[in-house]
């Protein structure tokens, strides 16, 4: 029988008034209490929000009691013991039988359990002094495994929804009755070790962290996919010019910024310089100081040139500068002898890695000794066959691989669903054997790039789930108005397929013959690369032309909603504070290309409401006030308006707050 069979039927026998055994809510009527096993941080989570589940979805308010009063509890009723205590041992579901972030959800006699395995402390030395955790359920330090047995009793027997961090995100569909099948154990472990949406910390930051466990978002290893080399450039780079890069003058030099400096890899004193470096760290069993940078500037010194192979010694200097060659077997074999150094003074040592940029190709013949932990990079083109070959290619590499990809940079802050593409490929990722992901990054324009949050999480927690799956559930928060949001999540889908030219999402190697192959002809100031493509044609690509069709659904949802149910009208309110940020914004970037100095009056008028809209939409959480704001100031949009002299302006120190930029 299929996992979404068994979910199917398990939800019949859960909540159909006749056929359970074991009552939680009969007719809205409590017929349990919850009984806390321990007051550790994770059983304290997991009792609030399964109170909380149960009230909101029938009304219920269950008594809550501590495992010492358990014998006082009226023996009518159903025990919901919740976390590690005696009582879970006893019934052979403690934490003695259960492996890290292992959780469970059983029931014996009138008794259910709710249990998991938390996983809590580090159990690696990782390199350097670890950053400060963002508060004290930092999912990064932290996994309520007692908690996830909670959270899959909700989204897989209570159907509960979490859209998007805040309350208006929070879904609970409603039921009178609530129960479990007699002797029903349902036991699992997260299928990945490393689960982590990176996001970038602000005043929302308790409330993602809450979604993001709420998600189950959290780990049972501990990475370091952080790049160094541009430290060390600052600080040694004058004492010791010879073990970085040589540009193809033969100087000592980074491309574009010092965040892109790389090491010589063929001069001894670079791998004596990071065995230093690793020494000094304690000799941490997982380290990042081989993860190249991002970018281009690889070595063009001749000695480096010989470690490449012979197809492409004969290319030139420029091009290796400039990453328009694949430069892997080099950094190949210089992680191999760099780790096999540490693994003499240290055995545990393993070392992150990235597959990206001019080292994204894993070449033939190669293999990489064991100790890789391998962060694979996709390009920011979903749409372009070769990213298949990408992941296939590590596959044979002997690395332990891990799926990172950047494809949430190309939409910015625009509804961008490339929803095919990205469920194709997270389906061949898994089937390639990673073991964890870091999605760069967790956008946090819920009202616009929600869905697609939503719809990362959801298939890489379920591999039963399909994305047509996954729409459904998310539009059934809206009620009565569920239909059009399927039909607004299928509009935007497919103009995100008419940009790139892909046909039902089919892949493409480029552009093919979509909009934006057109606006970038009709338009030669619109630069070419994923990172600037929607930015630069924003105005064209999501004009009012486009706009309306969209918001009609979003209209149509609000008349079958009515007044009958609230929440569900302001979860519809939420998408259209989206579309209406979308709309100010393409008014501020038609009018500046009126006066290419984008300094009229009228320019500075609208992106005055812009940004006040921007301010009152990162109130509610629908809008990232921070993220915006240095998008719009790094990626030159034209929302900023340029200086009196027709220069760049600089992003303003006081920009994370909003009422310095009004």
């Amino acid at each position: 029988m299929s996992k979404k069979i068994f979910s199917a039927l398990l939800g019949i026998l859960c909540l159909g008034a006749a056929a359970a055994n074991v009552p939680i809510v009969e007719n809205g009527q409590a017929r349990a209490v919850i009984v806390r096993g321990n007051t550790g941080r994770a059983c304290e989570m997991a009792v609030r929000e399964l109170h909380k589940a149960i009230l909101e979805c029938s009304g219920a308010d269950l008594q809550i009691v501590d495992a010492d009063k358990l014998q006082s509890v009226d023996p009518k009723m159903t025990r919901l013991i919740v976390g590690n205590c005696k009582y879970a041992t006893e019934a052979g579901f403690g934490h003695e039988t259960m492996k890290d972030e292992e959780n469970v959800v059983a029931v014996k006699g009138r008794d259910v359990f709710f249990n998991g395995r938390n996983w809590d402390k580090p159990k690696l030395r990782v390199y350097g002094a670890p950053q400060p955790p963002v508060n004290d359920i930092d999912p990064r330090r932290f996994s309520p495994a007692e908690l996830f047995a909670v959270t899959e009793f909700m989204d897989r027997v209570l159907g509960v929804r979490i859209l998007w961090p805040g309350e208006s995100g929070r879904y609970y569909p409603k039921h009178s009755n609530i129960s479990l099948p007699d002797n029903y154990v349902f036991r699992t472990q997260p299928k990945y070790e490393y689960r982590h949406p990176w996001y970038r910390p602000g005043k929302d930051t308790l409330a993602v962290t809450e979604y993001l466990l709420m998600h189950r978002q959290c780990a049972r290893i501990r990475l370091a996919f952080q790049d160094r080399v541009f430290m060390y450039w600052n600080k040694y780079q004058k004492d010791h010019p010879e073990i970085f890069a040589k540009n193809p003058k033969g100087e000592t030099a980074y491309w574009e910024k010092p965040g892109y400096a790389k090491f010589c890899m063929s001069n001894p004193g670079t791998a004596d310089f990071l065995m230093e470096r690793w020494r000094e760290s304690g000799k941490p069993d997982i380290t990042p100081l081989l993860i190249p940078t991002d970018g281009k500037g690889d070595c063009c010194c001749p000695e480096c040139r010989k470690l490449d192979p012979p197809e492409i010694q004969n290319a030139s200097a420029e091009d290796i500068w400039l990453g328009k060659v694949q430069v892997t077997g080099r950094y190949v074999d210089f992680w191999n002898k760099m780790l096999s150094r540490m693994q003499k003074e240290n055995p545990k040592a393993r070392a992150c890695i990235f597959g990206y940029d001019a080292y994204r190709n894993f070449p033939e013949g190669k293999k990489l000794i064991p100790g890789f932990l391998v962060g694979v990079v996709p390009g920011f083109n979903i749409f372009n066959v070769k990213e298949y070959n990408i992941m296939k290619q590590w596959t044979r590499s002997g690395g332990v691989l891990f799926l990172r990809p950047n494809w949430q940079h190309v939409g910015y802050c625009l509804p961008y669903m490339p929803l095919k593409p990205m469920e194709k490929y997270i389906r061949t990722a898994e089937a390639s054997g990673i073991v964890g992901y870091e999605l760069d990054r967790l956008v946090k324009h819920w009202a616009l790039d929600g869905f697609t949050n939503y719809a990362y999480i959801r298939l890489l927690n379920r591999s039963d789930l399909t994305m047509e799956d996954i729409k459904k559930e998310f539009a059934s928060a809206f009620g009565k108005g569920a239909p059009e949001i399927v039909k607004y999540l299928n509009y935007w889908e497919q103009h995100t397929y008419k940009i790139f030219g892909s046909k039902n999402g089919e892949f493409t190697d480029g552009l093919g013959d979509g909009l934006l192959k057109q606006e970038l002809a009709k338009h030669k100031w619109i630069r070419n690369g994923p990172m600037f493509w929607l930015m630069d044609a924003w105005p064209f690509l999501y004009s009012e032309e486009y706009l309306k069709p969209a918001e009609a659904f979003l209209v149509e949802a609000e008349k079958l909603i009515g007044k009958e149910d609230p929440k569900a009208l302001e979860r519809v309110q939420f998408l259209r504070g989206g579309l209406e940020y979308v709309r100010q914004n393409t008014v501020c970037m038609n009018l500046y290309w009126k006066k290419p100095t984008g300094r009229t009056a009228e320019y500075l008028a609208e992106r005055k409401k812009m940004l006040s809209l921007r301010k009152k939409l990162s109130e509610i959480g629908a809008v990232d006030w921070i993220f915006a704001t240095e998008m719009e100031f790094g990626l030159k949009l034209r929302t900023v308006p340029a200086t009196s002299k027709g220069g760049w302006p600089k992003i303003p120190k006081n920009y994370k707050d909003p009422n310095a930029l009004q």
